[in-house]
Order: structure tokens, then C-alpha cells, then sequence
């Protein structure tokens, strides 16, 4: 049997395509953003304990494995989205259902986010450790030096009252 007449044109074999998309059932999104997301608590999706277990140990190696450190989730590159996204629809095939990959990107999100957030943390523990070190060599200096000027201040007193006492009168 021939294709109708329609399909006969190459940009309505993509329009069939869309059709075909649409009929999948896709789990949307909710809200505008995705960090507003919670993909384990969403129904739709279907994710079994064992799943969340799965991403609480897979998402933040995904993370460390592909992200740059240094960007934030929004910088990154689109292919290196798509190879985390990837992965972790791999591992769960249940992710594959949300439309646009919301769920597997919002988990990619917090988890980059939090392992951010845990590095500013410790560079600033780092640097208030630091100073506090930096102060106290500053307070065992001064006091140091204290210390040096009230021994030489007394060793001149007592040089002053011995000139005073026993030479003073030989002049």
C-alpha cells in the first residue's frame, strides 16, 4: 500500500514523528524552575526505593565525574549535561519518561549545587582556621615583644640606679 500524499514530503515525516512523541505518555514538569523539582517524591515517575537508593549514590559521581567544579549547573556545557542525563537514565529507566529530561537535570542540579556549596564551606573553615592561626602568631609576637621591652627597660633602670649610686660621685 502507498504512503498518503502527505507523507510523501520530507517535512511531514517529522511532523509524524512529533505526532508519534506526543503519544508517549511523558511525565511535564510542574514548576518553572528546576530546583522547585522533587523528582523521588513525584508519582508519576515511578521510582522505587531501590531507584532513589541507586541515584543517592550514582547522581554525585556523575557530578564529580562530568561537571567543572569551578561553573555553576547553568555554565556547563550542553553535551556534558546530556552525558550525566544520559547516564543516569541508563541506570533508571524510569527517568526516561520526564519530558525534557526535568527529573534527571534536577537531580544533576542539587546534587552539583550541594557539592558546591560543601566546598565553599571548607575553603571558608580553611581561611577562618588560617586567620585564627595568622592571629595568634600576631598575639605570641606582640607579647614577645612586650616581653623583650619590659627586660630591656628594666636592665636600663637597674643600669641607670647603679651608675646613679656608684658613679655619680666620681665625677
Amino acid at each position: 500500500m502507498r504512503p498518503p500524499w502527505w507523507m510523501s514530503k520530507p517535512h511531514a515525516r517529522s511532523r509524524m514523528a512529533a505526532v508519534v512523541a506526543a503519544e508517549v505518555d511523558l511525565v511535564a514538569r510542574s514548576h518553572a524552575k528546576l530546583t522547585d523539582e522533587k523528582p523521588y517524591e513525584c508519582p508519576l515517575l515511578g521510582l522505587t526505593p531501590a531507584d532513589v537508593a541507586v541515584f543517592q549514590k550514582a547522581v554525585p559521581d556523575q557530578v564529580k565525574a562530568h561537571f567543572d567544579p569551578k561553573r555553576t549547573f547553568c555554565k556547563q556545557k550542553a553535551s556534558v549535561k546530556a552525558k550525566a542525563t544520559l547516564a543516569l537514565e541508563r541506570l533508571v529507566p524510569a527517568l526516561a519518561l520526564a519530558e525534557n529530561h526535568w527529573a534527571a537535570l534536577c537531580l544533576l542540579s542539587k546534587s552539583h549545587h550541594n557539592i558546591q556549596a560543601n566546598n565553599d564551606r571548607q575553603e571558608r573553615r580553611q581561611e577562618l582556621r588560617r586567620a585564627a592561626v595568622d592571629k595568634r602568631l600576631a598575639e605570641l609576637r606582640a607579647a614577645a615583644d612586650k616581653n623583650l621591652e619590659s627586660e630591656g627597660a628594666s636592665a636600663a633602670i637597674e643600669d641607670l640606679a647603679f651608675w646613679l649610686r656608684h658613679k655619680r660621685g666620681r665625677d
